[in-house]
């Protein structure tokens, strides 16, 4: 937060007029989450706008821990998720929530003769006002449905689930005589390991093994220039059981 804040104070010093802090609520590849109530004071304090990127992550929010975990990300001025990484959603589905009336108007209204015509009256939206496509499909009508289908008292439990079952898989990592070196803890749904005196490329060879045998897909990624394997344990049908021979499958490729 401390080098945050002194880059913006030489932004101004530069001539540059800084506007926005981007926040990650939940990333893609640790889970992790950025301090979002200090990120909004010092919004607040220099009259930036705070954006929180909760692509991943934002939809825990409906649980308690995810709550706790995600504190402050209720104070942004925007937010952005993607329902098909943990709303259950095929792609082709996104949202953006913005807490100023008028904001997106204001950004992407045009008001061209030729669709005068078509136009809504007002206290009426106009969908085209409200990002760069003039006309689109009705994207969010799958979420809804999801909704409206299963409520979200259930999909909350699916969400919960997911956190447990990456909790559970960092347990049997951290366990003695485990092959594993846990590299950055279970957060919201993801776990990253390593497996100790590793080769390169070693991490990469298990990802392909185990997804070409059908039993479960992880990834490989790289934190701190060093290479770790991500597991994503999003799915609510996954078992204990299928954590726990994945990590054995894993340990037995050679």
């Amino acid at each position: 937060m401390g080098e945050l804040a002194r880059m913006i104070i030489e932004n101004r010093a530069q001539g540059l007029k800084p506007v926005m802090i981007v926040a990650s609520a939940g990333s893609t590849n640790t889970g992790a989450c950025d301090p979002l109530p200090e990120v909004a004071a010092l919004c607040k304090a220099n009259g930036l706008w705070m954006h929180v990127d909760g692509a991943y992550g934002a939809p825990a929010a409906l649980t308690p821990k995810g709550k706790a975990y995600l504190a402050g990300m209720e104070l942004a001025d925007s937010l952005v998720l993607d329902p098909h990484k943990w709303l259950f959603q095929p792609y082709d589905c996104g949202c953006v929530l913005v807490r100023h009336p008028g904001a997106l108007e204001r950004a992407f209204t045009m008001n061209p003769e030729y669709l005068k015509d078509v136009m809504g009256q007002d206290g009426q939206v106009d969908l085209f006002n409200r990002s760069l496509e003039l006309t689109r499909k009705a994207r969010a009508l799958k979420m809804w449905m999801m909704f409206k289908t299963y409520g979200t008292d259930r999909i909350a439990k699916a969400i919960e689930r997911g956190i447990e079952l990456a909790e559970f898989a960092q347990a049997l990592i951290e366990k003695k005589g485990s092959p594993w070196e846990l590299v950055t803890p279970a957060q919201i749904g993801i776990v990253t390991f390593a497996k100790r005196d590793f080769k390169p490329g070693d991490h990469a060879a298990m990802v392909n093994a185990i997804t070409e045998s059908g039993y479960a897909t992880l990834t490989s990624t790289i934190i701190g220039g060093r290479s770790v394997l991500r597991l994503c344990t999003i799915n609510p049908n996954t078992t204990e059981g299928d954590i726990a021979e994945t990590l054995n499958r894993l340990a037995a490729i050679t």
